[in-house]
């Protein structure tokens, strides 16, 4: 009590009730139980299903945030929420009326932040860590039962990524979807649909470009929601097979690319590695090193075109290749059925074929990853140790940058006064040393802070 936070929720809650009234309620002492008092509030207003599901999603896309528009549409196509809702009266559509949505939203108004995310929607998240961590604990329990707990985690919390997903997917877009038992018996009371058992939900198609083309740049806006959304929520919903199919393709490649979002990609790679299969992480592999070794090249592509000519270079039996080759054929199929599929049309005949095919290389190149962060020569690389996941390199640019070993991403730099001539790791990792051109030895920690320095050299 009486911290910044919790005074500020107090204020906010007293200050709804009338000069007259008695107290309505305790007031918490802490933070976390104001907050969870205000959630049990909000669950007697509007309802408990539809609560705890808009906590839920709003908690699992913290990073980004939901629009409110994302929220009608992810609560039509929860089964529970719409039973709830239509209780007493069943529209002539399954459809989540709009004003349930905005009612809720605003009780929670003064504990949400509205930010763009550069796709034209307004987003909403917690403006706080504290209601993030409340929202974690009263959608997501965690009973003492460890049993129970499991399930809790793996359960629930999986079950409301993957409703997330397949709502940026465009699962039921233009589809009915079959009803659970609860909604069913709602429906098909007598005075409103006997015998339905599905209902088309009203939610939008979620291409890759919601206009235009990958492949031109004119008239194409990109689908930055799904872009943004989508691989993380299959992840975590274990959707593997739909993930890695999303992930080792062209137009995805293109897309994210396009949307200057190459370094969240190969993390994207990175994370699903971690979590599936032996067989998808081969695939995965393949596909993250051949975005690694073009990755300056797609990055600063002017040309659409490029991701995809780049994969058409790619040996004939490599995955990339086949991608390129499905993705002309699905976008500029054959007019002369004669035509042998794939021998012609590439994309119009926009990209360049090789001049004598039997030249063309059919071995991978062994390249994984190309970073290109200095502006002068480099003169020492050398990884980490002992787990090998960060890179570090010294330059003539006077510099040394950390990076990732998988993605490339720069994680600090550290400056310098005179050229770098040679670096390298202590043997647990805890210390980069740092030999200079004026014969200086820098100390570092690998969060490019600076421990101390060895002087003694001449040069």
């Amino acid at each position: 009590a009486g911290t910044p936070l919790w005074l500020t929720i107090v204020a906010q809650v007293v200050g709804k009730w009338r000069s007259f009234d008695r107290v309505k309620f305790p007031i918490s002492s802490s933070v976390r139980g104001l907050i969870i008092d205000l959630f049990k509030r909000l669950e007697t207003r509007h309802g408990e299903a539809l609560v705890r599901a808009t906590l839920g999603y709003i908690t699992l896309c913290q990073n980004t945030g939901l629009s409110e528009t994302e929220l009608v549409h992810l609560l039509s196509l929860n089964d529970d929420v719409l039973a709830s809702v239509y209780e007493w009266w069943v529209p002539p559509h399954r459809t989540l009326p709009v004003l349930v949505v905005s009612r809720l939203l605003q009780d929670l108004g003064p504990y949400l932040s509205r930010r763009g995310d550069g796709s034209g929607a307004e987003l909403v998240v917690w403006y706080h860590r504290q209601f993030w961590e409340a929202a974690e604990a009263f959608v997501f329990p965690i009973p003492s039962d460890h049993m129970i707990s499991s399930f809790y985690l793996k359960g629930h919390r999986r079950n409301l990524h993957s409703e997330l997903a397949d709502f940026f997917c465009g699962k039921w877009a233009g589809m009915p979807k079959p009803y659970n038992e609860v909604l069913m018996k709602c429906v098909q009371r007598p005075k409103f649909f006997p015998g339905e058992s599905e209902g088309e939900r009203m939610v939008p198609a979620q291409p890759l470009a919601l206009s235009g083309s990958l492949h031109r740049s004119d008239g194409r806006q990109l689908n930055v929601r799904r872009l943004t959304e989508l691989v993380y929520h299959l992840i975590r919903a274990g959707e593997e097979k739909i993930a890695v199919g999303e992930l080792c393709s062209i137009g995805y490649v293109a897309a994210k690319f396009a949307a200057g979002a190459g370094m969240a990609l190969m993390r994207e790679f990175g994370e699903a590695m971690e979590h599936f299969s032996p067989v998808s992480h081969a695939k995965l592999v393949g596909w993250r090193a051949f975005v690694g070794r073009h990755f300056q090249h797609l990055q600063k592509a002017v040309c659409p075109l490029v991701p995809f000519q780049l994969a058409l270079q790619e040996p004939d039996k490599s995955e990339e290749y086949k991608s390129a080759l499905d993705y002309s054929d699905k976008h500029f199929p054959k007019s002369n059925v004669q035509v042998p599929k794939h021998e012609s049309g590439w994309l119009g005949g926009a990209f360049l074929g090789w001049a004598n095919p039997s030249q063309k290389p059919q071995t991978k190149d062994p390249c994984i990853l190309n970073v290109a962060e200095h502006e002068s020569p480099v003169t020492g690389v050398v990884f980490s140790s002992p787990d090998g996941k960060w890179l570090a390199s010294s330059s003539d640019d006077k510099t040394v940058k950390i990076c990732s070993a998988s993605t490339g991403e720069v994680s600090c730099t550290m400056q310098h006064e005179s050229a770098v001539k040679c670096i390298d790791w202590s043997k647990d990792g805890a210390l980069l040393a740092s030999g200079c051109e004026d014969g200086i030895v820098h100390l570092w920690t690998p969060d490019g802070q600076e421990k101390g320095t060895l002087r003694g050299h001449s040069g």
